[in-house]
């Protein structure tokens, strides 16, 4: 019973925090002009990835390794982006 009554306090403290009864209080995001670290990180890994695979094809798929290929696309991607 008490595991109900938890539930109907955490939606009623829902409502009191909404932001139709606190007009100050906005989720519209579109105005954050600045990416999420996560994102930014998801960037650069795809850029590697990428690169890497470059790397791969480049050689033929044959005389070297997918840790090597990320390695060196890895160290190409960051000197660019310190650049």
């Amino acid at each position: 019973m008490s595991k109900a009554r938890r539930g109907t306090e955490t939606t009623s403290s829902a409502k009191k925090t909404s932001p139709a009864k606190n007009p100050g209080v906005t989720a519209d995001v579109s105005s954050v002009s600045t990416p999420r670290p996560a994102l930014i990180f998801e960037s650069l890994e795809q850029k590697i990835r990428v690169r890497a695979y470059e790397l791969y094809l480049a050689r033929g798929g044959s005389n070297g390794s997918p840790e090597g290929d990320w390695l060196r696309a890895e160290a190409e991607i960051r000197t660019k982006r310190s650049a």
